[in-house]
């Protein structure tokens, strides 16, 4: 079966080439399902190997999302619109992470709920942009050790401490102010270049400079 009739209206992510999906007809009363083919598919099974039931969905669901997943086909009604963010363990033990989404209506003399909707394959999606954010992450955690590198070579300079106690200097600043060290040492350096086209840096300046308000410098 490689298509459902009568989909409803869904996103361009239901049907982008980029990003695998199927489409799906449930009959909840009956626990009756109709997958395409890319269902399957994504269950990492050949179209018709099992029979699609509620259960046999359930039962690909990561235990962490069964539940969820479980409640929100339980609670579907006649009307609404159902929508599930899950992930789904493969036959080969691989994992998706997946979207259902579909629009529930009543059917039969019974009118009990049925849903019509799509099963969309967000892993690739969401590992770029989990790796996006990681990537961003440690770029700003490097700029962050580069400004407290360089606020420990001013400290080092002026004072005439070590590496170990130029950061203690700062761990104290951002202690007694509740100011993080990254913005203790990125204030700091503000401070050190406007100070040096001035009257240049010196242990008086510095020593002030620590001792004084916070909301002015490190904020």
């Amino acid at each position: 079966m490689a298509t459902i009739q009568d989909a409803p209206a869904h996103d361009d992510s239901a049907t982008d080439p980029r990003v695998p999906s199927g489409t799906f007809r449930a009959d909840l009363a009956r626990s009756s399902w109709q997958w395409s083919d890319e269902i399957y598919a994504l269950h990492g099974l050949q179209p018709g190997q099992i029979v699609p039931t509620t259960a046999a969905l359930l039962a690909h669901v990561h235990p962490a999302d069964r539940a969820g997943v479980e409640r929100t086909l339980h609670e579907a009604d006649d009307h609404g619109v159902v929508s599930t963010l899950h992930r789904v363990v493969a036959a080969d033990g691989s994992e998706r992470v997946v979207c259902l989404v579909g629009q529930a209506f009543a059917a039969g003399p019974e009118g009990a709920p049925q849903i019509v909707g799509h099963l969309v394959d967000l892993t690739h999606p969401v590992k770029r942009t989990a790796a996006a954010l990681a990537d961003a992450s440690i770029r700003a955690a490097a700029r962050s050790r580069d400004d407290i590198e360089r606020a420990k070579t001013v400290v080092g300079l002026v004072l005439g401490v070590d590496d170990d106690g130029a950061f203690d200097v700062l761990r104290r600043r951002s202690n007694t102010t509740n100011v993080p060290v990254r913005l203790v040492a990125r204030a700091l350096l503000g401070e050190a270049r406007r100070r040096t086209l001035d009257a240049g840096l010196s242990a008086a300046w510095l020593e002030a400079y620590l001792a004084s308000d916070p909301v002015a410098h490190d904020a």
